[in-house]
């Protein structure tokens, strides 16, 4: 975005050409480009390692909606989730 930045403000004038390659960059970066750590986390999310705590969540969440009044909440199957996923990001990463 820094280099888009530059070319966009320069005082160098941009022909037709340069200036099309600076916008197919940018709508590549801007539609395309995704956080790679959420591209992972999806990932571990549908890992089995993963999918117990998933599916644990999923029927607490289940339990407490189905119920008025209930002092239950899903905390603890909530961060067992992340801490699963948080776990197999860290490995990927490694």
């Amino acid at each position: 975005m820094v280099i888009l930045w530059g070319l966009l403000h320069s005082e160098v004038p941009l022909d037709l050409s340069t200036g099309l390659t600076v916008l197919a960059v940018f709508v590549f970066f801007f539609f395309y480009n995704q956080d790679p750590q959420e591209t992972l986390k999806e990932k571990c999310r549908e890992e089995s390692a993963c999918q117990k705590y998933i599916a644990e969540l999923e029927k607490c969440t289940e339990r407490v909606e189905s119920r008025t009044h209930t002092e239950e909440t899903c905390v603890q199957e909530l961060y067992d989730m992340i801490h699963c996923v948080d776990h197999c990001v860290g490995g990927c990463a490694g």
